[in-house]
């Protein structure tokens, strides 16, 4: 399953602070050789999302949430604990598709995952490979309204990977973060909601 060509989101719009977690137990979802190179938990205020989906510099949206970044041979997984996923500002959660929560949260890990120099950015755009991805799990419960939405795994072992481009044509300060694949491994038969028990797609 293919998702929309993200359009490039420059990375300062993104007011990040986090703290390395002391607990280091994360394990990769599908890869038992992957190698864990650091645990976050993120704070992240988010700019506004307008119904055209452009990022503008109002910080309306706040969330917090967990990332695993792991080293696979040249590769970089970031993993996201849905269950770690909070929201501290009510303003147009409920507005947004579960699909469209995690395309931010992925951008998000992604930037994050840059500022702590875990991934490398070339200044090329055009020689970039896809050597980041952003693992959650495919289906999902989406709980509650506005701050109280919460997120829960329907299926551990079924994925949803989003890749990206990442680099800096004008300087690590300035970063491009493209989204250029979403696929679903280990999908579920029938969709998330075959068993109506009211599980939502995160690709």
């Amino acid at each position: 399953m293919r998702c929309h060509l993200t359009t490039t989101l420059f990375c300062l719009l993104f007011a990040i602070t986090a703290a390395q977690s002391q607990n280091t137990s994360a394990t990769h979802p599908n890869d038992p050789d992957a190698k864990l190179i650091g645990r976050y938990s993120v704070h992240v205020e988010t700019p506004h999302i307008s119904s055209e989906k452009q990022p503008t510099v109002s910080t309306d949206h706040d969330l917090s949430l967990v990332i695993a970044v792991f080293r696979v041979g040249i590769r970089t997984d970031v993993y996201v604990n849905v269950d770690s996923i909070t929201f501290t500002k009510d303003d147009g959660w409920d507005n947004m598709s579960t699909r469209e929560i995690f395309d931010l949260i992925g951008q998000v890990a992604v930037s994050e995952s840059l500022q702590k120099g875990l991934l490398n950015c070339v200044a090329s755009c055009l020689l970039a490979q896809p050597l980041t991805r952003v693992i959650v799990p495919a289906c999902v419960h989406r709980d509650g309204k506005g701050i109280e939405t919460h997120f829960t795994a329907c299926d551990e072992t079924s994925i949803c990977i989003r890749e990206y481009i990442v680099c800096c044509p004008v300087g690590a300060l300035f970063p491009t973060i493209q989204m250029t694949l979403c696929s679903i491994v280990n999908g579920i038969a029938g969709g998330c909601n075959a068993d109506g028990t009211g599980c939502e797609s995160t690709c």
